[in-house]
């Protein structure tokens, strides 16, 4: 898991306060940020919590969780009655 990944990059730290933490984009919303990424690796993204295999047992986002609502919000392919109604949004 990524805490547990996080805990071992840091085991020889003895004091996590004193890490300086670079967040390059950490200002920007999430459609400042895809805006940002060029046009063809855009196409190659996806974001999910629930990743399925297609019909090739290709891994697939699951089209409904949080981060793939998110993504479908920032590309334009939701309507604003689509964004109203989805309950689960984080900002």
């Amino acid at each position: 898991n990524a805490w547990g990944i996080f805990q071992a990059g840091c085991a020889g730290v003895r004091n996590l306060q004193n890490i300086e933490w670079f967040k390059p984009m950490g200002e920007k919303t999430k459609e400042e940020v895809y805006a940002y990424v060029p046009e063809g690796l855009r196409r190659l993204t996806w974001s999910c919590r629930r990743p399925s295999k297609d019909k090739r047992g290709v891994p697939a986002p699951c089209g409904r969780c949080i981060a793939c609502m998110s993504l479908k919000r920032v590309r334009g392919e939701l309507t604003d009655a689509q964004i109203k109604a989805y309950r689960k949004w984080s900002e």
